[in-house]
C-alpha cells in the first residue's frame, strides 16, 4: 500500500484485511510484520512475494 493512496481505498483495504484477506504491497520485502491503519496496530501479517499474507485471528475476523 503506497502512501498516495486515498483514504477511501485503505479503508477498503482495512476492511478486507479484518476479513481474513491478503494485502498488496509496495516493497518486496519479507518476514513478520504488524498492519496498522490511522496509527493503530489492526493485526499482523507475514509479508513475501508482494503481499501480505494475514495473520489475523480466524475467530477475531469480521464475517461477510
Amino acid at each position: 500500500v503506497s502512501k498516495n493512496d486515498d483514504v477511501d481505498e485503505l479503508t477498503a483495504i482495512i476492511e478486507n484485511y479484518l476479513r481474513g484477506e491478503e494485502i498488496n504491497q509496495s516493497s518486496e520485502g519479507s518476514g513478520y510484520i504488524a498492519v496498522s491503519y490511522k496509527g493503530s496496530t489492526v493485526g499482523g501479517g507475514k509479508a513475501s512475494l508482494g503481499k501480505i499474507k494475514n495473520h489475523y485471528p480466524k475467530f477475531l475476523r469480521k464475517k461477510g
